[in-house]
Formats: structure tokens, C-alpha cells, sequence
């Protein structure tokens, strides 16, 4: 059994009961909701059988029971997966059961990675703003969830956001954008950098490019990937030899979520590109084990660009030096 494997039956074990009692589907549990569907599937598979073998059009064929059935059907998918109020925001119901999630399950993966993990209300937007994520014209910054938490004696802040911005048509409307979704992290770390480096995904802005210079890599697949910007080129490349940038380019393969990151003195952050961002829940079941192992591997993304910048500081400058 892999570690994934092993942990999810875990969480399993711990939480599924519970969660499933205060699930978001309402009065229906999520072994309920498989049922009825496994049952609405019956006359629909009986249906195209019949089509299969009728030379009759479609709409003689279809009887009225056929109908109900087809219409309870896709109403009860839509009940699941479009369960909002009329804003468009997530039911209270849904809001709840999340945060008893993130709270449980969340909290548990987070354990198994790091140590001395707690609830935070640090300043996010700041940290977010001095590592130059911050464009122009940002107006919507949202905090789902944050917290503090150690990682090899060193402090770190992760955060879930939503940052976008806000536009007012000329007919009143909103219009949103969205410009980053995702996991931020911010690390205190036990090194010290004199000098700054981003390395930001090939598509992506970033806001203080004026300060820096874009570095040539002369690695064409790390280069299909990142951009590199820098306020100290020899440094910078003294750092970024061949074997870091083929680590960093192997990682972003193999990662469920793209990611990108900033170098400045002694911090390191870190942003996930992540649609849902960490420890979404599943709208069938209480525990996707699916979204468990997707969020095992997000972390141990964050861990190894962390330990990839401890160990070529400590090779390419302190051996060295």
C-alpha cells in the first residue's frame, strides 16, 4: 500500500462518518445519492437499448415513465454540482461543511507534512504584495484560509486566495478577472540571499520586472516553463546551475499544479496555481480520495522547492565559499 493509499484510509477511518453526517448534499448522505443515481441509470441504459433496437422515432419511444425518470435524473445532478444561492456565491450549507473539512482533513494533511500547524491571521496581502505577485489594477483579494506552520525550524505562512479585478461596464455591470487562484506561500528562511530572483511561469505577469532583468538560461526546456528575473546576474546563474533548473523543470512535470516562486533575502514564496485551491471538497462523496492525494503531492511540491533552494545555496555558495 503507497503512503497515499495509507493516509487516505486513515482520514477515512477518522472523519468519514462525521463529515458525511453534516455533508452539503442536505438531507442526503453521499451513499444515498450514489444509490439513487446507480438507480436512475437503470431505465436510461433500458432506454437506449430499446433505441437500439426500434426503428420508431425517438419521441415514441420514450414513455412517460421515462421522462420522470430522465428528469429526476439531471435534476439531481444538477442539485449537486450547481448547489448555489441566487449570487452565485456557495450555499451556507456547503460553506459549513467546508470549513469542517479543511478543519479536519485539511488540518491532518498539513500535520503530516509540517509541524506546530495553527490557524494564522497574518498580514497575506502584504507578504503577497512585497514578493511583486501584486499587479496593477488588483482590487478583489480574498483569504479562504490560512495558517502558520514550521517547516524544519523555519516559519512558514500558507494561505488559500483568490485575487482578481474588479471592472464596471458601461452598462453598470461587474466584470471579473481573475488573476490568481491557488496556494501562497511565504517562508522565513535560515539563509540569507543578497540579492533577488523570480521565477515566474512563461505566461504569467509579474509586477516588478522594471527592477529586474530577465536572465537567459540557455536550458531550453526549463525555459519552455519559467522565465527568470533577477537584480544580480552571476549570482543568480551561480545558484541556477544546470542540475537546479533540471530539478526545478523535473518537479513542475511531475507536480499536480503549476507553481512559481521568488527569492528576496532571506524569504521564499511560493504561489500554487491551483482552480479550487488546497483541501477542496468533493461534491459525491466527504472525502475524495482523489482530491486527498492530489493535495498530498501539492505539499510535497512546496516542500521540495524549499529544499531544493536550501540545498544548492548550501552547494553552489557555501561549499564553494
Amino acid at each position: 500500500m503507497s503512503k497515499y493509499d495509507e493516509f487516505y484510509e486513515k482520514i477515512k477511518k477518522k472523519y468519514y462518518d462525521s463529515l458525511d453526517e453534516e455533508s452539503h448534499f442536505g438531507i442526503l448522505d453521499s451513499v444515498t445519492i450514489k444509490f439513487i443515481i446507480v438507480l436512475l441509470l437503470i431505465p436510461l441504459v433500458v432506454l437506449i437499448v430499446r433505441l437500439v433496437a426500434s426503428e420508431k422515432l425517438f419521441l415514441e419511444v420514450l414513455s412517460l415513465g421515462m421522462i420522470i425518470f430522465i428528469f429526476t435524473f439531471v435534476s439531481l445532478i444538477m442539485y449537486i454540482f450547481l448547489r448555489r444561492d441566487t449570487s452565485g456565491r456557495e450555499s451556507d450549507d456547503y460553506l459549513k461543511f467546508r470549513n469542517k473539512y479543511v478543519d479536519t482533513v485539511g488540518n491532518d494533511l498539513l500535520d503530516y507534512y509540517f509541524k506546530n500547524v495553527q490557524p494564522s491571521t497574518f498580514d497575506i496581502e502584504e507578504g503577497y504584495k512585497s514578493a511583486g505577485f501584486y499587479l496593477k489594477g488588483t482590487n478583489d483579494f480574498v483569504i479562504h484560509d490560512q495558517w502558520s506552520l514550521v517547516n524544519d525550524k523555519e516559519k512558514t505562512k500558507l494561505a488559500n486566495l483568490s485575487v482578481g479585478k474588479i471592472t464596471q461596464d458601461e452598462d453598470g455591470s461587474n466584470t471579473y478577472n481573475n488573476l490568481f487562484n491557488g496556494t501562497y506561500v511565504e517562508v522565513d528562511m535560515d539563509i540569507l540571499f543578497d540579492f533577488k530572483i523570480c521565477v515566474c511561469l512563461n505566461h504569467e505577469l509579474y509586477s516588478r520586472m522594471d527592477s529586474l532583468e530577465k536572465l537567459e538560461m540557455d536550458f531550453s526546456l526549463f525555459e519552455k516553463y519559467f522565465n527568470v528575473y533577477t537584480n544580480d546576474k552571476v549570482s543568480t546563474m551561480q545558484l541556477m546551475n544546470s542540475e537546479f533548473l533540471q530539478d526545478l523543470t523535473d518537479l513542475f512535470k511531475t507536480s499536480p499544479c503549476k507553481f512559481d516562486l521568488v527569492i528576496d533575502g532571506n524569504k521564499l514564496y511560493i504561489r500554487l496555481y491551483i482552480s479550487d485551491n488546497l483541501f477542496n471538497v468533493s461534491k459525491i462523496e466527504p472525502i475524495s480520495k482523489d482530491n486527498v492525494i492530489h493535495d498530498m503531492k501539492c505539499l510535497e511540491t512546496i516542500k521540495e522547492v524549499i529544499r531544493l533552494v536550501h540545498h544548492y545555496y548550501d552547494t553552489n555558495f557555501l561549499e564553494i565559499g
